[in-house]
């Protein structure tokens, strides 16, 4: 598989250094004049905000209460994109820090990893940034900020370690500096574990590191072919990948100890400094001239368990155990609620009528996939879509779904019996 170009650069931007999806567009923000380009879907960037008070890089995006929102190179402000044709700032510098390269939503509110003695800012909501936890341990870069198990974590630059925030004033370190690698410039959330991609000033970094959680970090990738940063991490396809410098390659994780090149540089594209999914597809954003490329991974060979007659022919989501081994039995991969993108669950009855309280259903809110646990044996998942909201999913076997929910969602159970038959509609 390779790269294929699908955006060229636009009116002189170096580096699409941040993208995100927002109202089924993907986006991708700037360097060197912080503007807000928007992809057309087909071959070309197209300009959507231009540049807002000398900031020379919009280095995250997030979106946040319907809204999309960027951080700031050159000020570390936030700005706000006004849905049609221009930036409009939200937040302006506080206390020395130049730049917000990363942006994340945790506990309802929008929080910025800062530059220059790596803080974390809080958004007040309105106007401005609010501090949250000062410089701990002469770290000067927050780089990248994640969600993991209801806590908020930061990747450090200065020694790569990582910081876990208390949850009011102040940085606490997990994992110290692993290897001589001086940077953690990716870090995502993957099979439930959080990871890190390093990059080192002696060029010998481009590694993958595995947090314990508890008090450090663990090798589980070393350098691969003189790539020596690996930029970006992304999950796609239930795998995990990072962009690379200095030649812009895509690298897949074989899930064990080391990286595996699937991508080879493209059109002189030097750094692969952003990473996104977007309609089923993995999307990157190049350095030296800010062009979009598109990596689509080619489908796993797999068998399902043999269909009952009873349900109809239909898409047919095999045991996950075929497509991904190492996992526990008697889970389901569904991979095609591709609109539902939040990831709080409910209790709600299952086909005999009862309810149940235990944790039952996972919701990776990187790559959008629901595994549902079943009560006793495998059974042939089946998932069909009617309409703009109604999801259907018939379920056939001695297995019956307990519970399957989203922040927004509710599932009824239209049809006890052997079949048990499900549908998520909105709850306003």
């Amino acid at each position: 598989m390779a790269w294929t170009e699908v955006a060229n650069q636009l009116n002189g931007q170096i580096g699409i250094s941040s993208l995100c999806v927002f109202n089924g567009k993907l986006y991708g923000g700037t360097l060197n004049s912080s503007r807000l380009f928007e992809w057309n879907g087909v071959n070309a960037w197209v300009e959507v905000a231009n540049q807002l008070n000398g900031q020379q890089g919009i280095n995250s995006l997030c979106v946040f209460n319907g809204k999309l929102y960027g951080g700031t190179g050159q000020g570390g402000r936030l700005f706000e994109w006004n849905g049609v044709n221009a930036w409009v700032e939200v937040a302006g510098p506080l206390n020395g820090q130049n730049n917000i390269p990363s942006l994340c939503v945790f506990n309802a509110k929008l929080y910025g990893g800062t530059q220059a003695t790596g803080r974390l800012f809080e958004w007040n909501g309105v106007n401005a940034w609010v501090q949250v936890a000062p410089q701990l341990g002469g770290q000067i870069y927050i780089r990248r900020v994640c969600e993991f198990n209801g806590k908020l974590y930061g990747g450090t630059v200065n020694e790569g370690r990582l910081f876990e925030w208390n949850g009011v004033n102040a940085w606490v370190q997990v994992a110290n500096q692993l290897n001589g690698q001086d940077q953690i410039i990716g870090l995502c959330v993957f099979n439930g574990k959080l990871y890190g991609s390093t990059f080192e000033t002696g060029l010998d970094g481009g590694r993958l590191f595995e947090w314990n959680g508890v008090n450090a970090w663990v090798q589980v990738a070393p350098k691969l072919d003189g790539q020596y940063g690996v930029y970006s991490l992304c999950v796609y396809n239930g795998k995990l990948y990072g962009g690379t410098q200095p030649n812009g390659r895509l690298f897949e994780w074989n899930g064990v100890n080391a990286w595996v090149e699937v991508c080879a540089q493209l059109n002189g594209q030097d750094q692969i400094i952003s990473l996104c999914v977007f309609n089923g597809k993995l999307y990157g954003g190049t350095k030296f001239e800010g062009r979009l490329f598109e990596y689509t991974s080619p489908p796993p060979a797999v068998t399902g368990f043999p269909r009952s007659p009873l349900i109809p022919a239909s898409v047919v989501f095999p045991s996950r155990p075929l497509m991904f081994p190492g996992l526990e039995p008697y889970e389901m991969f569904i991979d095609d609620l591709t609109e539902i993108i939040a990831y709080k669950m409910q209790i709600i009855a299952n086909s005999a009528g009862d309810d149940y309280s235990d944790e039952f259903i996972k919701f990776d809110f990187y790559t959008r996939h629901i595994l549902i646990t079943t009560w006793d044996n495998p059974v042939d998942v089946i998932l069909t879509r009617h309409g703009l909201e109604n999801f259907y999913i018939n379920v056939n076997g001695f297995g019956f779904l307990k519970k399957l929910a989203v922040r927004g969602y509710k599932i009824k159970n239209t049809n006890p019996g052997m079949i048990a038959r499900y549908q998520i509609v909105a709850m306003g």
